[in-house]
């Protein structure tokens, strides 16, 4: 039987005198700990490093222990012969799930330490998009088939709004390039990988396409 029960340690006392909150894993005699956001202070614990009933921390504890046991509870362990890693492997999994990575923040990263020619050029690809989004953040699970949809959209608004005002001083923007093979592309990728966060850089390369191409 799975049993999960917090733990702190009397000798991993930070230097603000604070310790971390850590909870264990025990299944079949084996056990494994997993570090937590909380941290408890020297008035919420007893002589013996347990967490007071009445501490405000306390609360927080037992609500994260819960929110494990209900995650464990699908694997149904006392049906299957699970070990202690898978426990710990699936928990890691579910949490990876939820983990939000923001594209724009890899894109900065990406194009700040890229060695490639002309990865600056990229930032043309990433400030479209962040007129497009609003802000600049973008979860990258947002980054779907409907959502390059919309974004097409805004370019091709933009470019429409560039040749008016060259209209009026005479000029003309050169002529629109296949701009649809670029979002074909990026279709069959969403579609194979499920994720545009399975290749980053080449969204990324893409995106500058589907720039360049209005």
């Amino acid at each position: 039987m799975l049993t999960i029960r917090e733990e702190i340690k009397r000798e991993e006392q930070r230097s603000d005198k604070t310790y971390n909150v850590k909870l264990r894993f025990t299944l079949n005699r084996k056990f494994k700990r997993i570090s937590t956001s909380l941290f408890a202070t020297p008035k919420d614990l007893t002589k013996d490093f347990k967490i007071k009933p009445n501490s405000p921390i306390k609360r927080n504890v037992d609500a994260l222990i819960r929110a494990y046991q209900e995650k464990c509870s699908k694997l149904q362990i006392e049906l299957n012969d699970y070990t202690i890693d898978d426990v710990l492997s699936y928990l890691n999994g579910e949490q990876a799930k939820t983990q939000v990575i923001d594209f724009f923040k890899f894109c900065r990263e990406w194009i700040a330490n890229a060695e490639i020619k002309g990865a600056p050029n990229y930032t043309t690809a990433v400030n479209a998009l962040v007129r497009f989004v609003g802000k600049e953040e973008l979860d990258v699970k947002l980054i779907t088939t409907e959502f390059l949809e919309r974004f097409k959209e805004l370019l091709i608004k933009e470019r429409e709004e560039r040749a008016k005002k060259l209209a009026l001083q005479g000029k003309r923007l050169p002529s629109n390039r296949a701009q649809s093979l670029y979002l074909m592309s990026i279709k069959k990728l969403l579609i194979r990988r499920k994720r545009a966060c399975c290749n980053f850089e080449y969204i990324l390369f893409l995106l500058l396409s589907m720039s360049n191409s209005v």
